[in-house]
Formats: structure tokens, sequence, C-alpha cells
């Protein structure tokens, strides 16, 4: 199993880490993809990721931060992420660059978030294009975050297709025919704790529906902790649980559910475990 979304850079997580490693690995948790949200989390992401084995990482500016967003200095990251000294490259070049000398897998959690305020809806679109741009430019897929937002966010992956690396929505939460939409473009679904809530009547549908190969599985950690756990500080081990429920919706065996979403996260993040 693996978890697609956690964030144990969080500050929850403080002295907490190996423990926190431990647990998931004992679990039979076999890897994470640890988010970076600006550019502080995601340098920690990348620090943990070196440290551990089983944690993969993902550098990007959620929309919360876009205002602390530079270009330059997160290019420059990136290639430092990515272990190259130029930018000057053409498509064909870097098409034959292996990304395998880093555990970096996605530029991402990128997007918009009109949840707590739209006043600055044009600085969160220049913000995530721009990131749509270098990870387009470095052939990395993008890892999405859309809240209240998913007419425009639909209308900025259209504009700016085609994606030849995809990429995923995280925590899912809009409509089965905004899923079709987003699947159409190269994208994969993945739902996170909250898919186990009785109130997440439209989510359990849009699980139900969706083919085997399109969708993931995450915990968001340390946040949207699943049932049994609601209310708790969550763990990367409790994606377990999300794989239970929606084995139950699918109406499948859990080993099923689990290999899927560890293999589809393994395609789109290109990992070899």
């Amino acid at each position: 199993m693996i978890d697609s979304h956690c964030h144990l850079n969080d500050e929850k997580y403080i002295g907490r880490v190996d423990e926190i490693v431990t647990n998931y690995e004992r679990a039979g948790v076999q890897a994470v993809v640890n988010i970076g949200v600006d550019m502080e989390s995601s340098r920690l992401a990348r620090e943990q990721a070196e440290k551990y084995i089983s944690v993969y990482y993902a550098v990007g500016f959620q929309p919360e931060f876009v205002d602390n967003y530079d270009e330059k200095e997160f290019e420059e990251f990136l290639l430092d992420c990515l272990h190259l000294g130029q930018t000057n490259f053409t498509n064909a070049q870097f098409d034959e660059i292996s990304l395998k000398s880093t555990k970096l897998v996605a530029v991402g959690e990128i997007g918009l978030d009109y949840y707590y305020t739209k006043e600055n809806r044009e600085k969160q679109i220049e913000v995530f294009e721009s990131q749509i741009k270098l990870a387009k430019k470095y052939n990395l897929p993008i890892i999405i975050h859309n809240r209240d937002a998913s007419g425009d966010v639909l209308e900025v992956l259209k504009r700016n297709a085609p994606f030849k690396r995809g990429g995923v929505i995280h925590c899912f939460s809009a409509s089965y025919e905004w899923a079709r939409e987003v699947i159409k473009l190269g994208f994969v679904i993945s739902f996170a704790g909250n898919l186990t809530y009785k109130n997440s009547i439209k989510l359990h549908e849009v699980a139900r529906l969706i083919e085997m190969d399109k969708f993931l599985l995450e915990t968001d950690a340390p946040y949207l902790a699943p049932i049994p756990h609601r209310g708790e500080v969550n763990e990367p081990k409790h994606v377990n649980e999300t794989a239970k429920f929606m084995a139950e919706l699918k109406g499948c065996s859990v080993e099923k559910i689990k290999n899927s979403a560890s293999e589809n996260t393994k395609k789109i993040f290109n990992i070899n475990i």
C-alpha cells in the first residue's frame, strides 16, 4: 500500500517523524509521498525523503502561500532537487534525462482555493499556471489542490493541456462529471479519509463509479483522519482504513483496492519499488 499524499513536514509531527514512519511501515504501508505547500515545507519534504527510504516527495506552493512565490527561486530549487545545473534543455534532450536519481516525484500541491477568499483569484491563477509551466518543462506530473474552485481549475487545466505526465486531483471532492473531464486530460483522482464520512454521499458515488486504474488513496495526514479515527491527528498508516471503506463501496476485496491504488500511484509518480 502507498499513501499518495501526506505531510510529514507538518508542525503537528515535530519530534514524532521517526515514530510515524515506523508506525506506517509496520502497518504495511510501503511508501508515502511527502508534500510541500511552500518553500520551507518543500525543503523539509526533501530532507525527510533523503533520510527515510520509504519517503518520496513533491514540492510546490499551495494557494494559501501564493504571495510568497517567486518563479525564479522555485525553478532553481526544482533544478537542485533534480540534480540539474542548467535550464536550457530542449524537450528532446530532457526526455532522455533519467529522474531515477531523485526522489522528487511531482510538483505539488498547487491549485486554487476559494473557500476563504476569492479576492486574490488572479494571483492564485497566475501562480498555479507558473508552476504548471515548470512541471511540464521538467517532465513532472502535478498534484492539484481544488477547494470550491472546480470551474476555474478545469479552465486552467484545459488552457494548459496537453499534460504528458498528467497528475493527481488531491483529496477529491467534486462531482463524477467533473472527474470525467479531468480524467480526459490525463489526471487521476485521489480519495482521502473524508471518503469514509457518513455525510460524503456524493463522494461515495464517485468512488463507486471510478475505474480501477483511475484512482489513488491518500491520508492528507495529519489532517482528515478516516473513521474510526476521526478527530485524531491522522497518520499515513490510516490509509488502510480508507482502502477498507472503498472496498465496501465497490464490492471487492481490500487487497484488490490496495493493489490498484498502489500500482496507479507508482505509475503516475514513476516510483519503482
